[in-house]
């Protein structure tokens, strides 16, 4: 049997024999030519990088009580902090992430640690609330970008059939700061002040740039193809430890990927795909009703239960390992369905699933429930004051489920968007904020209002309005995507790259998988109406104007459009 790497399938090419083994070691080597020892570092310095978005928030939230009183201002008005800091989270990646995908990961990586390093500066000496304010924007510019810059990485490094695991790798790092942060913030607020945070967070960022500087090499396939390209010279770091031993100045021009033009919007356009409004429907909702219970946490576990500031950091633990694990689970998770998927597609030759939406979303099916009863249950405990042990073990359910929902989703968009994963996870990330942003700054005035137990129900309750996204997903993306597919192979054939490319997306007989494209076309019949009814809502806001429904380019066995296809295309309930 002779090998071929992921990136056959990406360009389309006609259908070969491959290993026996789904994940053979050869597709890795030629989809990248970094070792093994060699992604795994890569990975965990841009993990370390992208811990600082997470570590900056959990560093100063158990600090809040102390900074209000510090800065004369009220909690609500010390909360507005926060809220500036997830908008400016969310507002920053709109730029960066499509600089990441046009002009390379590394020298983004310098500039983004250089503003960090300023605003930590300014945040450790100034006690003025406005200047506080601005600060923790910038903060927020300098840091959020690099959690977009890392997946990127990534989807560089790592074909799809073994991202899942590395994904689950790079978001555990990020949880790692959710762990830490808040038991170093609590301490740092109890005996040095808040000042004592961020000169904590000057040394950490310091420490990451001069390693991005030294060692980081450029990843970006369009610069450095697989790793076979060496860059100029301004692109490399100063010790060439992390770079393929392969890599030459000529290397294998046939590992490039097309140019992307810089498109500072792009985060924005990809709103236009029903399928990445899907993943960011629950990604948002999820998002914003976690960052509500973690802002909620310090003024609640100082109002009801009198704990001081290094206590209340102490409790955040909880939900920090939380995270940690439900990264790292969810890591293999995601392979295990990856794999799952390749049997109920008959494809373990091709390595390709079709379907990747199904082969994600399958892995939520326990996090999602988990994740609505924890959070419900947490705003009740914490009205009847039940023991402080109760809230503090449903903490970390709530950061076991909603970062498992998050790495999965997050994965998804990856795998949709190889090309521009940067952009795709910058508007993973822009979601995030924005969304975080809202509930930060309301949960206070909501649980002024009603109190914790009906706030969190109420929270619960917005999480299931989100969920007929995820069906519209698991049964309409499918044809979402190949739409796309057949749009970017047009799109190739006159020269101009709109659309980016896919390790899947079967059209027209071009690709080993048509035949799983038929046999998956009489599946669609068998979808359940109460499900369809359901999905229609979104797939109806979704739908694209000027499309019929036969514009899919394939057709079932029996040579007639599947109807569930026509459905999704063209959203009419039939009689």
């Amino acid at each position: 049997m002779t090998s071929i790497s992921e990136k056959s399938y990406i360009d389309a090419s006609p259908i070969i024999e491959v290993d026996d083994k789904p994940f053979s070691s050869d597709s890795l080597v030629q989809y990248s030519l970094f070792s093994l020892r060699q992604r795994i570092t890569i990975i965990l310095v841009v993990s370390s990088a992208s811990i600082l978005s997470s570590l900056s928030s959990a560093l100063y939230t158990p600090a809040l009580p102390k900074m209000a009183v510090t800065l004369g201002v009220s909690i609500s008005a010390v909360n507005f902090t926060i809220t500036t800091y997830l908008l400016l989270q969310g507002l920053s990646p709109i730029f960066s992430g499509s600089i990441g995908d046009s002009l390379g990961r590394r020298m983004l990586y310098s500039a983004t640690l250089t503003i960090y390093i300023g605003a930590c500066i300014g945040l450790s000496i100034t006690d003025a609330y406005p200047v506080v304010l601005v600060l923790c924007g910038l903060l927020a510019a300098g840091a959020a970008p690099n959690t977009a810059l890392g997946a990127g990485v990534i989807g560089d490094l790592v074909p799809a059939s073994q991202r899942g695991g590395y994904m689950g790798l790079y978001n555990a790092g990020i949880g790692l700061g959710d762990a830490v942060g808040p038991v170093l913030g609590g301490a740092f607020a109890q005996f040095t002040g808040y000042h004592g945070i961020f000169i904590f967070l000057l040394a950490v960022s310091a420490a990451l740039l001069t390693l991005v500087v030294v060692v980081l090499p450029e990843t970006l396939h369009s610069i450095v193809g697989n790793g076979s390209i060496l860059p100029k010279w301004y692109r490399r770091p100063l010790l060439p430890v992390l770079l393929p031993t392969e890599a030459t100045t000529a290397g294998d021009p046939s590992s490039l990927s097309p140019a992307r033009r810089l498109d500072i919007f792009g985060p924005i356009r990809l709103l236009k795909q029903p399928d990445v409004l899907c993943c960011l429907a629950l990604t948002g909702v999820c998002y914003m009703v976690w960052q509500m219970s973690m802002v909620a946490t310090s003024a609640q576990y100082s109002s009801q239960y009198h704990l001081n500031e290094f206590a209340i950091g102490l409790t955040y633990i909880s939900n920090g390992i939380g995270e940690l694990v439900g990264s790292l689970l969810m890591g293999k998770i995601l392979d295990h369905e990856y794999r799952k998927q390749l049997r109920r597609e008959a494809a373990e030759e091709t390595n390709n699933v079709v379907l990747i939406g199904r082969a994600r979303l399958y892995s939520l099916r326990l996090p999602i429930p988990m994740f609505i009863g924890s959070i419900v249950a947490f705003g009740w405990v914490i009205q009847v004051h039940v023991h402080i042990a109760v809230p503090v073990v449903l903490a970390f359910l709530i950061g076991w489920s909603v970062q498992s929902i998050l790495t999965a989703l997050a994965t998804l968009l990856v795998d949709l968007f190889e090309d521009q994963s940067s952009t795709a996870t910058a508007t993973f990330i822009m979601t995030k904020g924005l969304m975080g942003a809202v509930g930060s700054s309301s949960i206070q005035p909501l649980i002024n209002s009603i109190g914790p137990g009906w706030t969190f129900t109420a929270l619960g309750g917005l999480c299931i309005l989100a969920l007929p996204s995820v069906f519209a997903e698991f049964y309409f993306g499918g044809g979402w995507h190949l739409r796309r597919t057949k749009a970017l192979q047009q799109d190739e054939a006159s020269n101009k790259l709109s659309y980016p490319h896919h390790h899947y997306g079967v059209v027209n007989g071009t690709v080993a998988n048509n035949k799983i494209i038929a046999a998956l076309s009489e599946e669609y019949r068998n979808i359940p109406l109460s499900v369809v009814l359901v999905s229609a809502l979104y797939v109806t806001i979704f739908r694209t104007t000027g499309q019929e429904g036969g514009t899919l380019g394939y057709r079932s066995s029996e040579g007639s459009q599947p109807q569930i296809i026509n459905f999704a295309l063209n959203p009419k309930i039939p009689a």
